[in-house]
């Protein structure tokens, strides 16, 4: 399993938002999508899991076209 970092995420995108966008690239075992404590709310960013470095390494190749929930996703490593 290979796990990307993603950043920049609008406060809409939840785990299964992210899950659908990015299962396009491999299939995704686990979305880490941190979230402020006391409001639950979205952080901005979270942690994408593939089960095989190809879906990863295809997802880093389209870095500059992710555009999730009408937002470009600003970082992605």
């Amino acid at each position: 399993m290979v796990k990307i970092f993603v950043g920049g995420l609008p406060k809409s995108a939840d785990e299964q938002v992210i899950a659908q966008y990015f299962s396009t690239y491999g299939n995704v075992v686990h979305v880490q999508l941190n979230r402020d404590l006391t409001t639950g709310t979205s952080k901005g960013y979270c942690f994408v899991t593939f089960d095989s470095p190809a879906g990863a390494e295809s997802a880093l190749q389209c870095y500059d076209q992710h555009c999730i929930g009408g937002k470009w996703v600003g970082q992605i490593f």
